[in-house]
């Protein structure tokens, strides 16, 4: 659970490591079951606060002050951080997450596919079934492929011929007899013993606003970042947060960012949902450089230096807000089918080939230019889009009209033509 403090930090609350299990305390190891199925993150003894009890359960709860706090858990409801942000009615934040019904659901199991020498190694591969299922084949580092079948939920048929290591090795050798051989049956029975995953539904951090301040406490207490350590050298921005970050005080002043999944979940098709986040992270580094007086510059705007730390993230939201929402609206336009995903690739590779200069490739091409952000792709492809129709609206009233001019000039002399040939027959 998360509770906002006066200064703007946030009291994280928490069951204490040893309630899976409940047989052994706190600061001791738990060897139940339990403790090898999840990681937990421990917490020190001196920060647990005797006072908290679990309402469920009666027992002692593990809470923590903080005077930053980031939500990067994904857009569930579970993500207590995100959720505390999205019902924030104090006005320290506009965020609010705008979620969308998944109008392609698909699960899916993940299987290893070990391409020989000869083929290429850092490109996409994909097939599809003739009732549908992708198999979808992205690269790594290392060369090996992951290859994710796709399956709608409602295909009860193929969903069973992927339990077992005879009904999978059959499946593949008929349905995609291109990766076949390149499966091993050790990987087949990890697969059918592997039970089906759920892709994510879209959804992002709306509003403009990706973080929480209260600008009062922020104004009233924050000391500048960039100020002198006692011991005469220039504080870093890493030994300001920190020190900021000591201490219990509810007024200390303090500030809440999301990033990562919290602020843009997409279907994880071309890998844009982790490295967008590690972009998430590099640029509120970034912007928390800017404050500390750093040389680091964005779109030729730079924030005031040797400012309050929490200065960083309303920039942090400048900068990536409009991203977030251009991403999963990109992300979107991909599943959508022919319409949206197919037909647009088509379009962009013929303008693109016919006029280079005034069209640009196809959306996922653009994605791959690191100097272009995703609000400015977006954008760009907006533009194509509109100049694409016109020339085909303006092709096609022009064909149109082309055939109206050629029938009115046909009516006549076939009339003529008829009236002739009928008055030779009288």
């Amino acid at each position: 659970d998360v509770e906002w403090l006066g200064g703007g930090g946030a009291r994280l609350t928490r069951e204490p490591t040893g309630r899976a299990s409940g047989a052994h305390g706190v600061g001791e190891k738990d060897t139940s079951k339990a403790a090898e199925d999840e990681t937990v993150t421990q917490i020190e003894t001196k920060d647990l606060d005797p006072k908290v009890v679990d309402p469920k359960t009666g027992e002692r709860a593990v809470t923590v002050c903080v005077p930053f706090v980031v939500g990067a858990e994904g857009a569930s409801l579970r993500n207590a951080v995100m959720s505390a942000m999205d019902s924030d009615n104090s006005g320290a934040c506009d965020t609010s997450m705008v979620r969308f019904d998944d109008a392609n659901p698909r699960v899916y199991k993940t299987i290893p596919i070990h391409l020989p020498a000869s083929f290429r190694t850092d490109l996409n591969y994909s097939a599809r079934s003739k009732d549908g299922v992708a198999l979808e084949c992205l690269p790594t580092k290392e060369g090996l492929l992951v290859g994710i079948l796709l399956v709608k939920p409602t295909d009860k048929e193929t969903c069973a011929k992927l339990g077992s290591k005879a009904s999978l090795r059959k499946y593949f050798d008929e349905d995609f007899p291109m990766f076949a051989e390149f499966v091993s049956d050790e990987d087949l029975v990890l697969m059918a013993e592997r039970r089906m995953s759920t892709l994510p539904t879209f959804a992002y951090a709306g509003g403009g606003c990706l973080h929480r301040v209260v600008e009062a406490a922020a104004k009233a207490g924050s000391a500048p970042m960039g100020k002198q350590s006692e011991h005469g050298e220039a504080e870093t921005k890493e030994d300001h947060v920190i020190s900021q970050a000591r201490g219990e005080d509810e007024d200390e002043v303090g500030g809440a960012c999301l990033l990562g999944d919290s602020i843009h979940t997409i279907k994880p098709y071309f890998g844009l949902g982790v490295n967008s986040a590690l972009e998430d992270v590099t640029v509120l580094d970034d912007c928390f450089t800017h404050v500390a007086g750093g040389e680091g510059v964005h779109d030729g705007q730079t924030i005031s230096e040797g400012g309050r730390w929490t200065d960083a993230l309303p920039e942090f939201s400048r900068r990536r807000a409009a991203d977030a929402k251009a991403l999963v609206d990109i992300s979107r336009s991909f599943d959508g089918g022919f319409l949206t995903f197919v037909l647009p690739l088509i379009l962009d590779g013929m303008f693109n080939k016919m006029a280079p200069a005034l069209f640009m490739p196809n959306t996922i091409q653009m994605l791959q230019k690191e100097d272009w952000t995703f609000s400015q792709v977006g954008a760009r492809k907006r533009r194509d889009r509109a100049v694409q129709v016109g020339i085909i609206a303006a092709v096609l009233a022009c064909v149109g009209w082309a055939l109206v001019a050629t029938v009115r000039m046909l009516v006549p002399w076939l009339v003529r033509s008829i009236a002739i040939g009928g008055g030779g027959i009288v």
